[in-house]
Protein backbone atom coordinates (compact mmCIF):
# COMPACT_ATOMS: atom_id res chain seq x y z
CA UNK A 1 0.00 0.00 0.00
CA UNK A 2 1.56 3.20 -0.91
CA UNK A 3 5.10 1.53 -1.12
CA UNK A 4 5.11 1.11 2.69
CA UNK A 5 3.08 -1.21 3.61
CA UNK A 6 3.18 -4.90 2.28
CA UNK A 7 0.28 -5.86 0.02
CA UNK A 8 -1.81 -7.77 -2.41
CA UNK A 9 -5.49 -8.14 -4.50
CA UNK A 10 -6.64 -11.07 -5.23
CA UNK A 11 -9.65 -12.10 -7.74
CA UNK A 12 -9.56 -15.84 -7.05
CA UNK A 13 -12.21 -17.58 -9.92
CA UNK A 14 -12.92 -20.40 -11.74
CA UNK A 15 -13.01 -21.14 -15.58
CA UNK A 16 -15.75 -23.63 -17.91
CA UNK A 17 -15.11 -23.67 -21.55
CA UNK A 18 -18.64 -22.77 -23.25
CA UNK A 19 -20.58 -25.34 -26.24
CA UNK A 20 -21.36 -23.77 -29.72
CA UNK A 21 -25.21 -23.56 -28.49
CA UNK A 22 -23.98 -21.55 -25.02
CA UNK A 23 -21.98 -19.26 -27.86
CA UNK A 24 -24.68 -18.91 -30.15
CA UNK A 25 -26.92 -17.78 -27.37
CA UNK A 26 -23.85 -15.13 -25.90
CA UNK A 27 -24.04 -13.50 -29.46
CA UNK A 28 -27.78 -13.44 -30.16
CA UNK A 29 -27.69 -11.67 -26.60
CA UNK A 30 -25.15 -8.94 -27.29
CA UNK A 31 -25.61 -8.73 -30.86
CA UNK A 32 -21.98 -9.86 -31.49
CA UNK A 33 -19.61 -12.29 -33.17
CA UNK A 34 -17.83 -14.50 -31.23
CA UNK A 35 -15.55 -17.10 -31.54
CA UNK A 36 -15.35 -20.45 -30.60
CA UNK A 37 -13.05 -20.46 -27.54
CA UNK A 38 -15.13 -18.96 -24.95
CA UNK A 39 -14.92 -19.83 -21.66
CA UNK A 40 -16.83 -18.67 -18.48
CA UNK A 41 -15.36 -17.26 -15.44
CA UNK A 42 -16.93 -17.11 -12.38
CA UNK A 43 -15.03 -14.90 -9.62
CA UNK A 44 -15.19 -15.20 -5.60
CA UNK A 45 -15.66 -11.62 -4.34
CA UNK A 46 -12.54 -9.44 -4.45
CA UNK A 47 -9.82 -9.53 -2.05
CA UNK A 48 -7.56 -6.84 -0.76
CA UNK A 49 -4.88 -7.98 2.02
CA UNK A 50 -2.49 -5.81 3.93
CA UNK A 51 0.59 -6.78 5.91
CA UNK A 52 2.65 -9.58 5.77
CA UNK A 53 1.82 -12.44 2.97
CA UNK A 54 3.30 -15.41 2.66
CA UNK A 55 4.10 -18.61 4.83
CA UNK A 56 0.71 -19.03 5.97
CA UNK A 57 -0.05 -15.09 6.39
CA UNK A 58 -2.85 -13.46 4.64
CA UNK A 59 -2.08 -10.27 5.49
CA UNK A 60 -2.79 -8.74 8.85
CA UNK A 61 -6.10 -7.33 7.34
CA UNK A 62 -8.11 -9.33 4.85
CA UNK A 63 -10.94 -7.17 3.26
CA UNK A 64 -13.90 -8.70 0.74
CA UNK A 65 -14.68 -5.93 -1.28
CA UNK A 66 -17.45 -6.19 -3.51
CA UNK A 67 -19.65 -9.02 -4.65
CA UNK A 68 -18.93 -12.28 -6.76
CA UNK A 69 -19.08 -11.84 -10.38
CA UNK A 70 -19.08 -13.90 -13.56
CA UNK A 71 -17.98 -12.65 -17.31
CA UNK A 72 -17.46 -14.85 -20.41
CA UNK A 73 -14.35 -14.39 -22.37
CA UNK A 74 -13.57 -14.55 -25.95
CA UNK A 75 -9.61 -15.51 -26.32
CA UNK A 76 -8.90 -13.92 -29.70
CA UNK A 77 -4.83 -14.53 -28.83
CA UNK A 78 -3.30 -17.07 -27.21
CA UNK A 79 0.67 -18.16 -27.21
CA UNK A 80 2.90 -19.84 -24.36
CA UNK A 81 3.30 -16.12 -22.71
CA UNK A 82 0.48 -14.34 -22.77
CA UNK A 83 -3.86 -14.76 -23.51
CA UNK A 84 -5.71 -11.90 -24.93
CA UNK A 85 -9.39 -12.26 -24.35
CA UNK A 86 -12.32 -9.68 -25.03
CA UNK A 87 -15.42 -10.03 -22.50
CA UNK A 88 -18.12 -11.15 -24.57
CA UNK A 89 -20.73 -8.23 -23.85
CA UNK A 90 -19.17 -5.10 -23.74
CA UNK A 91 -15.81 -5.99 -26.00
CA UNK A 92 -13.67 -4.92 -22.27
CA UNK A 93 -10.24 -6.62 -22.97
CA UNK A 94 -8.63 -9.05 -21.03
CA UNK A 95 -4.82 -9.41 -20.76
CA UNK A 96 -3.07 -12.43 -19.37
CA UNK A 97 0.37 -13.13 -18.69
CA UNK A 98 1.60 -16.52 -17.60
CA UNK A 99 4.57 -16.28 -14.39
CA UNK A 100 6.79 -18.32 -12.87
CA UNK A 101 7.35 -16.09 -10.19
CA UNK A 102 7.20 -17.84 -6.67
CA UNK A 103 5.03 -14.14 -5.79
CA UNK A 104 2.50 -15.61 -7.76
CA UNK A 105 1.05 -18.19 -5.43
CA UNK A 106 0.73 -16.05 -2.80
CA UNK A 107 -2.76 -15.70 -3.42
CA UNK A 108 -3.19 -18.79 -1.97
CA UNK A 109 -2.54 -17.39 1.93
CA UNK A 110 -5.31 -14.38 1.48
CA UNK A 111 -7.76 -16.94 -0.14
CA UNK A 112 -7.24 -19.58 3.26
CA UNK A 113 -7.70 -16.75 5.63
CA UNK A 114 -11.22 -15.63 6.60
CA UNK A 115 -11.78 -12.05 5.11
CA UNK A 116 -13.66 -8.95 6.61
CA UNK A 117 -16.18 -7.36 4.90
CA UNK A 118 -15.62 -4.05 3.68
CA UNK A 119 -18.45 -2.59 5.64
CA UNK A 120 -17.02 -4.67 8.75
CA UNK A 121 -13.92 -2.07 8.08
CA UNK A 122 -15.95 0.81 6.41
CA UNK A 123 -18.38 1.53 9.45
CA UNK A 124 -16.15 1.81 12.15
CA UNK A 125 -13.78 4.04 9.84
CA UNK A 126 -16.93 6.00 9.22
CA UNK A 127 -16.96 7.04 13.22
CA UNK A 128 -13.89 7.40 13.62
CA UNK A 129 -13.48 10.04 10.88
CA UNK A 130 -16.89 11.32 12.20
CA UNK A 131 -14.89 11.71 15.98
CA UNK A 132 -11.96 12.96 13.97
CA UNK A 133 -13.92 15.92 12.16
CA UNK A 134 -15.79 16.94 15.31
CA UNK A 135 -12.92 17.48 17.19
CA UNK A 136 -10.81 19.56 14.39
CA UNK A 137 -11.17 23.30 15.41
CA UNK A 138 -10.07 24.42 11.90
CA UNK A 139 -11.59 22.89 8.47
CA UNK A 140 -7.92 23.41 7.23
CA UNK A 141 -6.03 21.92 9.49
CA UNK A 142 -3.79 18.00 9.44
CA UNK A 143 -6.78 16.77 11.58
CA UNK A 144 -9.29 18.05 9.77
CA UNK A 145 -7.98 16.61 6.10
CA UNK A 146 -6.92 13.37 7.93
CA UNK A 147 -10.67 13.00 9.21
CA UNK A 148 -11.60 13.77 5.77
CA UNK A 149 -9.48 11.00 3.83
CA UNK A 150 -10.49 8.53 6.25
CA UNK A 151 -14.60 9.68 5.90
CA UNK A 152 -13.41 8.97 2.48
CA UNK A 153 -12.16 5.45 2.94
CA UNK A 154 -14.96 4.34 5.32
CA UNK A 155 -17.35 5.27 2.94
CA UNK A 156 -15.52 4.01 0.44
CA UNK A 157 -15.38 0.78 1.66
CA UNK A 158 -18.97 0.81 2.70
CA UNK A 159 -20.34 1.12 -0.54
CA UNK A 160 -18.07 -0.24 -2.85
CA UNK A 161 -18.68 -2.98 -5.15
CA UNK A 162 -15.10 -3.12 -5.40
CA UNK A 163 -15.00 -2.09 -9.19
CA UNK A 164 -17.93 -4.94 -10.37
CA UNK A 165 -19.93 -3.65 -12.72
CA UNK A 166 -23.16 -4.42 -11.18
CA UNK A 167 -26.24 -5.38 -13.06
CA UNK A 168 -29.52 -5.00 -11.87
CA UNK A 169 -33.09 -6.39 -13.04
CA UNK A 170 -36.23 -5.10 -12.87
CA UNK A 171 -39.21 -7.50 -11.18
CA UNK A 172 -39.71 -8.41 -14.79
CA UNK A 173 -35.79 -9.83 -14.69
CA UNK A 174 -34.89 -7.55 -17.80
CA UNK A 175 -30.96 -6.39 -17.10
CA UNK A 176 -31.16 -2.86 -17.10
CA UNK A 177 -27.55 -1.58 -18.77
CA UNK A 178 -24.87 0.21 -15.53
CA UNK A 179 -25.11 3.96 -15.98
CA UNK A 180 -22.11 5.87 -16.55
CA UNK A 181 -21.60 8.33 -14.33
Amino acid sequence: FLGIIPGATILRGDVGVLGPEAISQLETSYNTKLTSNVVSARFDAPRVALGRLGRGKGGLLNIKVGPVSAVQLDTTYLDEHIRISRGASRGTPFVFTATTDTQASLWKSIHERKPLSARAVGYPLLFIGGFLAAGAKQLISSRAVFAALVLALGLKLTFSTGGIVVEKRTKDGVVVPPTNA
